[in-house]
């Protein structure tokens, strides 16, 4: 018997040395070390354990095999993560005199949402998405994103894309980088903006007066800067809610003011036009919530 197991193992041999080899020279992962690895990391066990079979069972060297491998470290993750439910999170809004971006970036818990590095993500997605609207034709009308445009709008380590997944361990949270829309408006158009409680809740407003806004005096532009924000506002408070054969534009212009309940947003935008010498006129909004 010892013979014909000596004999079948020198055949292996013969046929596949390198299979051998390989097995030989394979590292099976302290249970310890995977321990001490996912203390240090907070990262998957499955990862842990991979990392460790990479680095011979030593952590030190495990640490840097996942430092230098953080597109596999990031989509090990992201496949926990995958599946749990992310209602939380915040919307970037940013305008200027002609553009504006809104930014959806959702996660699992309002502990992140409101967390430092959450915001300033997000922050700087929606800064890109204005640089984004800013190269585009002028219109009135708010264009969405598509989910590819989104994913690569460029930031600074990246892409909008790779800038979520590197955050998932990071927050230990499924994060999702919902959407994004904007508005490159003409010089005759004012935007005006508002978020509520930390992004939860945020709107732009696009009005329009009869002539180039750079052109009217600077207190006449401050004028139709306050309304604009302050019907943003509005916007956030109450949802313009269109009733049958009703545009919600019109919606919108019937709707009672929050801040003067007894006027209505075009008694505002006329007082408004009024003071600077204009005529105003609501002509897009988005309103979006977390």
């Amino acid at each position: 018997m010892m013979q014909v197991c000596a004999t079948r193992a020198a055949a292996l041999s013969a046929r596949s040395p390198a299979l051998l080899l390989s097995r030989s020279l394979a590292v099976k992962p302290s249970v310890g070390n995977i321990k001490e690895l996912r203390k240090r990391t907070d990262l998957p066990m499955k990862l842990c354990r991979q990392a460790l079979a990479e680095s011979s069972d030593d952590v030190n060297a495990a640490m840097e095999w996942l430092k230098n491998n953080e597109e596999a470290r990031a989509q090990m993750v992201k496949d926990k993560l995958a599946g749990r439910a992310a209602a939380e999170g915040r919307v970037g809004v940013l305008t200027s005199p002609t553009a504006a971006a809104l930014v959806k970036v959702n996660c699992e818990t309002d502990f992140v949402a409101r967390n430092d590095e959450f915001v300033s993500m997000v922050d700087e997605i929606t800064e890109s998405c204005m640089r984004m609207m800013q190269q585009r034709d002028t219109s009135t009308e708010f264009v969405t994103l598509t989910d590819e445009e989104l994913a690569s709008l460029p930031v600074a380590s990246g892409t909008a894309k790779t800038l979520i997944d590197a955050a998932l361990s990071t927050h230990g949270e499924n994060l999702q980088l919902s959407q994004a829309c904007g508005v490159h408006a003409p010089d005759t158009c004012v935007l005006g903006s508002y978020s509520h409680n930390n992004g939860s809740y945020a709107a732009v407003i696009c009005l329009q007066a009869d002539a180039p806004v750079s052109s009217l005096p600077q207190s006449a532009q401050d004028v139709l800067k306050t309304t604009a924000d302050a019907l943003a506002k509005n916007v956030v408070a109450v949802e313009p809610e269109a009733e049958e054969g009703q545009s919600v534009l019109d919606a919108l212009r019937t709707q009672a003011l929050v801040f003067s309940p007894d006027h209505t947003v075009r008694d505002e935008l006329a007082r408004a036009g009024k003071d600077a010498s204009t005529t105003l006129d609501v002509v897009s909004f988005v309103r979006w919530q977390k």
